[in-house]
């Protein structure tokens, strides 16, 4: 008796830059392993459209290997990438863009000695017959800019940027290319005060238009002061999604580290007056240093 062959689902791309109709992106059953190490425990988390979701865990939870496969940097052992329901075949990071699925590293990739124009449209600028078409770039350029609100010089080199400034030629590459999803990975991180909540305004600004925004940070203040929904990661398992309003940067903090904050931060003993002296030094020097 012959196997019935297994029916493929594969949701066709839009163009680059086409509108695309807001649906969920969801991760099912992802396990990552590295030689003998198990990375990523069969991970299932749904992105809804228009929305902002956190995602936060201690260092080696496994939030950028989460991302890296979502993104196409990283291939799964096993699980699917569904959009609207429909399985999608994520193999490279060409075929997340494809999918409008955009990740913003920490490790900004842009092209220093090339201007910002050229950075934005880089791999994608508008041609007719072989013809680079300039003019019609850089309108698309000032309707970008008027959509999120950045005010960049098209032919300033981007090595003459500041980060921040650098951020907006990525995000603005990403918004071009008419990504559904975008990750952001710990965007805040090197970020001044005002910097950083104009990053966060744009985030909602985003969502607004239905683009998923995946916010991968340590600040839980401002993960719970972006994000509708918030997933919590510990040792490449999923903990729990629920609403960002239902928890307090305590609460994460205690879901990342699976234990109370009283046994993580326990209350010192306080000390008595006539407690003994353990440990007593004077007149220790070295040199000038001390």
């Amino acid at each position: 008796m012959s196997a019935t062959p297994e029916t493929r689902h594969d949701a066709r791309p839009p163009r680059p830059g086409a509108a695309t109709t807001p649906e969920p992106v969801t991760l099912e059953h992802v396990f990552k392993s590295y030689g003998g190490t198990q990375v990523l425990h069969g991970i299932t988390v749904e992105f809804a459209p228009g929305s902002v979701h956190g995602l936060v865990g201690e260092n080696g939870a496994g939030k950028s290997t989460l991302m890296k496969i979502l993104t196409g940097v990283e291939r799964p052992n096993a699980g699917r990438i569904l959009v609207g329901g429909r399985e999608i075949s994520v193999k490279s990071p060409a075929d997340a863009l494809h999918h409008q699925l955009s990740i913003i590293s920490q490790e900004l990739a842009t092209v220093p000695a090339r201007t910002v124009l050229e950075n934005v449209f880089l791999g994608a600028w508008s041609s007719r017959g072989g013809l680079l078409r300039q003019g019609q770039d850089r309108r698309r350029f000032t309707e970008l800019c008027e959509r999120v609100g950045f005010q960049l010089d098209p032919d300033r080199q981007v090595g003459t940027l500041t980060i921040a400034e650098q951020q907006q030629v990525e995000i603005l590459r990403a918004v071009s290319r008419g990504s559904r999803l975008i990750v952001m990975d710990e965007p805040t991180a090197v970020l001044t005060t005002s910097e950083t909540q104009a990053l966060l305004a744009l985030i909602r600004r985003l969502a607004a238009d239905g683009v998923i925004v995946i916010l991968v940070s340590h600040f839980l203040e401002e993960v719970l002061a972006v994000c509708d929904t918030v997933t919590v990661l510990r040792d490449g398992r999923h903990i729990l999604t629920e609403p960002a309003e239902q928890h307090t940067p305590d609460s994460l903090v205690a879901a990342m580290a699976g234990r109370s904050l009283e046994l993580l931060f326990p209350e010192l003993p306080e000390l008595a007056e006539d407690a003994p002296v353990v440990l007593e030094a004077r007149g220790l020097s070295r040199g000038q240093a001390v």
